[in-house]
């Protein structure tokens, strides 16, 4: 028969320092990757729905617009569930949950699995359409910090598969907004290439690298942000949540296929803005 454990002894098995007996840090999704392609412009994530090195990025005309980008929550990483890719190669869905999240300032401690992330996320003529869905399965609220990490080093196909050039052309101070950030760059043909991150709503904290907000959600709710990153495009005349429901209705138009990128926004829109909210219902994906 086997002896109980005493965990006073020394080397024995106890609760580690965040408060949970064993705590959940780490998936066993992670560590695989998958390509999104629409026309010019194809990307490398990892199934988390992050860029984290190598010759992950998001590429438009053999140019790398976006090397890093990353999600934290409360200052750790969401484990990864699940992850899927549509046929066409055009759209990804990624399924999230929560670590335990250790108290921490105002932040009270959050065990394993009771948050859940959905980042539907799929690629439209020269830009990179989000929506990250965030529910809160617990009996209480709780208050979180939900930080996006990003950067920028327009490096070219040959760069980002390891080629080291002599010179390079400037890459420029980012330059923000309220609710957008624009990261440049000139290269030696003295073209200017830029990328913008738009963001809905605004962040709590917008920073030339990281957006923030500062989250309370209620017991069994959700909320949802909407990122469109472009590369050498402006803007268009709506908010990042309507671009998100038009371009999700002309991808399931264009497959025949019932689009699953979720609801567009119900909110009324004026006549500059009036173009871009969705032309018809879409399915919600929960």
């Amino acid at each position: 028969m086997d002896r109980p454990i005493d965990i006073s002894a020394p080397g024995a098995p106890h609760p580690d320092d965040d408060g949970f007996p064993v705590a959940a840090t780490a998936s066993l999704q992670e560590g695989r990757s998958t390509t999104l392609k629409h026309g010019d412009t194809f990307a490398l994530f990892d199934h988390a729905g992050d860029l984290g090195g190598g010759p992950e990025g998001l590429y438009h005309d053999d140019t790398r617009h976006l090397s890093h980008l990353s999600l934290w929550l409360n200052g750790a990483r969401p484990l990864l569930l699940s992850a899927a890719v549509q046929d066409d190669n055009a759209a990804l869905t990624c399924d999230l949950t929560n670590p335990d999240l250790p108290a921490g300032g105002e932040l009270e401690a959050v065990p394993n699995d009771l948050l859940h992330l959905r980042r539907s996320r799929f690629l439209w003529k020269g830009a990179c359409h989000e929506r990250l869905s965030l529910r809160n399965f617990d009996d209480r609220p709780h208050r979180l910090r939900l930080e996006l990490r990003f950067a920028a080093d327009f490096a070219d196909l040959f760069e980002a598969r390891g080629a080291r050039r002599e010179r390079r052309g400037t890459l420029h101070a980012p330059l923000q907004e309220r609710d957008h950030v624009t990261l440049s760059y000139t290269g030696l043909d003295a073209q200017r290439r830029q990328t913008v991150l738009r963001f809905d709503p605004a962040p709590s904290r917008l920073e030339a690298q990281r957006a923030i907000y500062e989250l309370t959600l209620p017991p069994r709710t959700r909320q949802a942000v909407f990122i469109e990153i472009g590369c050498n495009r402006e803007p268009a005349p709506c908010t990042a949540r309507q671009a998100f429901g038009r371009r999700c209705a002309r991808r399931g138009g264009r497959s025949g296929a019932t689009p699953r990128c979720g609801p567009a926004s119900t909110a009324a829109t004026t006549s500059s803005t009036r173009r871009c909210a969705a032309p018809r219902p879409i399915s919600a994906c929960w």
